[in-house]
């Protein structure tokens, strides 16, 4: 901060970091009453100014942001960055004129600024001046050999040069292309430089399908450890609801971690139960087994057996669910999911209904083998905070990807 008397500096501090918060978080209107009680202390410090800026530009107010560069350019007049900030605000809002002016003064300060010719070069292509953009995105080519955007947009501009050329008539279209197509002929230098440049694309796109890979299998695990669902069957079901189902073919055809709500009748215990160990690992053991071990630990569920609109089909049940069912023989579940069968539980299931009082019940041969239900009331929880942060990376990645697959299609086309 320059030198200020008579103010206090802890007060214009807190108001300056207070704005710069709230820009970071986007709260405009939070961001612009900082400002303004920070500039009613002291209006002339550069960093407050620089956040005036970029408030100005972030509610379309391009006055007040050329207004708020131009000031601190006029306490700050050395500083180069400050005219780039100030050309860049300029382009961005169609005044081309203005930014070329910015432009050509910062390299006359600095010949080779690389933002600068860049910016410059774009300027005379809105301005309709392409021989001189090509003439500038050369030298800034020449000045960095590894400036792949000054390299695409003079391939990009040559391109376009053959294509306009093309339009002319044959006696015009000759003489015009001779000099063209000899020098994309002949550009042993360029295709040196394209041929790094192309190199240095497949690396980066490498790179970056490794980082997608990696941060999609990160976001599918935050998913499934918080919510029990992939990111994909979070989404359906946040979209859809829980899916209805009437019958054991419908319940058949469907896939694990799905919501469903159905009504089961003719419930009845397999005497199987389910035991969640201390390790996190879940086990099932039959009454038979039970009986014969021992077990002083409560089951954390009950196996029972139903009909699903006449088909049998298996379900973990809650030991209120449990009570319900012996006493009703049915069960409404409101948001119950699918889940494989354990392969313990669906043997131990298959030599119990060949016991005579289940046989006469339950058809062992349209039982369903592939799920059963876990028929406690889920709750779906939101995702957290870790996936929407890995889903935010993802989407920044994939505009990288895209942007990087269009650069080299530019580069590849001649």
């Amino acid at each position: 901060m320059l030198q200020a008397t008579d103010i206090d500096h802890d007060l214009f501090l807190s108001y300056r970091d207070a704005a710069y918060q709230a820009l970071k978080e986007n709260q405009l209107e939070q961001a612009g009453n900082s400002l303004n009680a920070a500039i009613a202390l002291f209006a002339d410090d550069p960093d407050l100014l620089r956040l005036l800026g970029e408030y100005c530009q972030r509610i379309g107010d391009m006055d007040g942001a050329i207004d708020a560069f131009s000031r601190i350019i006029s306490l700050q007049p050395d500083a180069i960055d400050n005219y780039v900030a100030r050309a860049y605000i300029w382009y961005n809002h169609q005044h081309f004129t203005e930014a070329r002016k910015e432009c050509d003064y910062i390299l006359s300060q600095v010949p080779n600024h690389a933002e600068a010719l860049s910016l410059l070069g774009k300027c005379q292509l809105e301005l309709g001046d392409a021989a001189l953009a090509k003439a500038t995105f050369q030298q800034l080519l020449a000045a960095n050999p590894h400036d792949y955007q000054a390299l695409i947009m003079l391939t990009q501009l040559r391109a376009d040069m053959v294509k306009q050329a093309k339009t002319l008539p044959a006696k015009d279209r000759e003489l015009a292309l001779q000099p063209l197509i000899a020098e994309l002929g002949e550009r042993k230098d360029l295709h040196t430089q394209t041929k790094q440049a192309l190199r240095f694309q497949v690396i980066f796109k490498t790179v970056i399908l490794a980082l997608i890979v990696l941060f999609h299998s990160l976001l599918s695990g935050a998913f499934e450890d918080h919510t029990g669902l992939g990111p994909i069957s979070y989404v359906k079901h946040v979209v859809n609801g829980p899916i209805h189902i009437t019958s054991a073919y419908e319940f058949d055809r469907l896939e694990p971690d799905q919501f469903i709500t159905t009504r089961i009748t003719d419930a009845h215990s397999l005497g199987i139960f389910q035991y969640q160990q201390t390790d996190g690992t879940t086990t099932y053991e039959s009454y038979m087994s039970v009986a014969k071990t021992g077990s002083n630990v409560a089951p954390s569920a009950w196996v029972y057996i139903g009909h699903l609109d006449g088909s049998p089909v298996i379900l973990l049940a809650t030991a209120e669910q449990a009570v319900k069912m012996n006493e009703t023989k049915t069960l409404e579940i409101e948001l119950g999911k699918i889940q494989e069968i354990p392969e313990e539980v669906l043997d131990d299931a298959e030599e119990i209904l060949q016991q005579p009082g289940f046989t006469s019940t339950y058809n062992a041969k349209y039982l369903v083998t592939d799920h059963m239900i876990d028929a406690k009331q889920h709750k779906l929880s939101w995702p957290p905070f870790s996936a929407v942060f890995y889903g935010i990376i993802l989407l920044l990645l994939y505009r990288v990807f895209f942007r990087s697959l269009y650069k080299t299609y530019l580069l590849t086309r001649f």
